[in-house]
């Protein structure tokens, strides 16, 4: 997926901290957008034959 560009991935317990530096150096930089997502921690499920 690298016609995407640049990617970072950061995991933290508060991830607002994380975020807002983040958007403030894309800010003074390159530009950018920030996503926050949470984990889901499942793994896949199999539907077949229910």
């Amino acid at each position: 997926m690298s016609s995407f560009g640049s990617t970072v991935y950061a995991v933290a317990e508060e991830p607002g901290g994380v975020e807002t530096a983040v958007a403030e150096y894309l800010d003074s930089t390159i530009g950018g957008k920030v996503f926050v997502t949470r984990a889901r921690n499942e793994g896949a499920e199999t539907i077949y034959g229910k």
